[in-house]
């Protein structure tokens, strides 16, 4: 039962009520009477799990005060305590995170990208490749270093026929009578990681030892000379990311547990805190002064790889577009993934006959169309990924 007693014992004018589930109008399963002026009992059996009892009573507004302001808020906030959180907490989290890439994320102004018509000194494909993806490696790293070592005569890349169909690559030492160019270090250690001692090692999409050696070597050596000097990462903020919206869910569980509400509200707050602060991760990724210097750099040399033809007819110092110009710039456009672009800016009677006696030639495949490029490097990705559980897999190769 209930009894209901109104302010200043104020006559009742009417009442009513309903049982059953929550939104049921109609069910009147009870009985109420009076208990004198201003009093009013209601009575029901029968009320079970999820059932309840809703009463209606009406009488004079005019005994009522009107509700304080700071009670008006406190039930406000009682009954949206989990979205006010919500809001304020998404809000906050992104005003720090402004702040933070306004200290440590504004990128140095980028400068006048100017054509060129060469990379800059002593860098090798994945080098430029992995400061122009900021940081990060890229599909075409691998195939552009290997095709780099190729290039400059210490490496041959020849692609076998498989009975399966399968992509298989051969690389191995070339011809030391061949035409021999300085290697760099990070060249040089690469070389040494992928073939060692042993005459050739083979790239399939099977996982290989020496292939996954000179793949982390290749990312690691970047790194370290590359962090700091040419880009800042600032993945030191993560942890200043999270700091409050940790706390902020924490205030959200305690009042869904004092005042209840819906838990979506709290998984979806979840939800866009991760993917705002990963987000502001990617711009808190800084070019250094000199590094963005070097992106103005590449970035030139890409735009050359890829407009030659109408840049070339407007430069004063316009370069041979021979076969020694080709090749030297080959791997970068690997990097770019504009392979094809490059090579049909050349004419075939200028490029084709030292183009078939290359250390990276294939049978089958024309100079301004390089596609077995793209299979060399899903089959580097495949072999330098350990399996997570033993397996084989049949199929040899021939020559061919």
């Amino acid at each position: 039962s209930a009894t209901i007693t109104t302010p200043e014992n104020s006559e009742i004018l009417s009442v009513d009520g309903w049982t059953g589930e929550y939104g049921e109008s109609t069910k009147k399963d009870f009985e109420t009477k009076s208990l004198g002026s201003g009093k009013q009992v209601f009575m029901a059996d029968n009320i079970y799990a999820g059932n309840n009892l809703t009463i209606s009573v009406s009488f004079n507004k005019e005994v009522m005060s009107e509700v304080p302001f700071a009670t008006k808020m406190n039930y406000f906030f009682r009954d949206n305590s989990l979205l006010i959180l919500a809001i304020l907490g998404l809000v906050i989290t992104f005003i720090i995170n402004f702040f933070l890439w306004l200290k440590y994320g504004v990128d140095p102004k980028k400068g006048t990208i100017i054509p060129q018509y060469y990379a800059p000194e002593g860098w090798s494909p994945a080098e430029v490749l992995y400061l122009l993806n900021e940081g990060k490696e890229d599909d075409n790293m691998f195939a552009a270093q290997l095709l780099q070592l190729a290039v400059k005569g210490h490496i041959k890349i020849e692609k076998k026929d498989s009975k399966s169909g399968e992509d298989i690559f051969v690389i191995s030492h070339a011809d030391k009578t061949s035409n021999r160019q300085s290697l760099t270090t990070l060249e040089q250690g690469f070389i040494d990681k992928l073939l060692g001692k042993k005459p050739y090692t083979i790239i399939r999409e099977k996982y290989n030892p020496r292939v996954a050696l000179a793949h982390r070597f290749l990312l690691s050596r970047i790194e370290k000379e590359q962090a700091g000097v040419y880009f800042r990462k600032n993945k030191s903020l993560l942890l200043v990311q999270y700091i409050f919206p940790f706390f902020s869910i924490i205030g959200m569980a305690m009042a869904f547990n004092y005042y209840g509400g819906s838990i979506v509200i709290i998984f979806i707050k979840i939800a866009l805190l991760i993917v705002m602060n990963i987000i502001f991760m990617r711009l808190f990724y800084q070019p250094t002064k000199k590094g963005r210097k070097m992106l103005d750099h590449i970035l030139g040399l890409e735009r050359f790889i890829k407009y030659a033809d109408e840049l070339r007819i407007k430069a004063t110092n316009k370069p041979d577009m021979n076969f020694d110009f080709f090749e030297r710039n080959l791997p970068y456009a690997v990097a770019f993934g504009k392979a094809d672009e490059w090579g049909k800016k050349f004419q075939a009677q200028d490029i084709e006959a030292r183009y078939r006696s290359s250390n990276y030639y294939v049978h089958g495949y024309s100079f301004h169309h390089l596609a077995y490029i793209g299979a060399l490097s899903a089959a580097s990705a495949s072999a330098s990924v350990a399996p997570s559980s033993a397996g084989s897999s049949g199929g040899g190769f021939s020559g061919g």
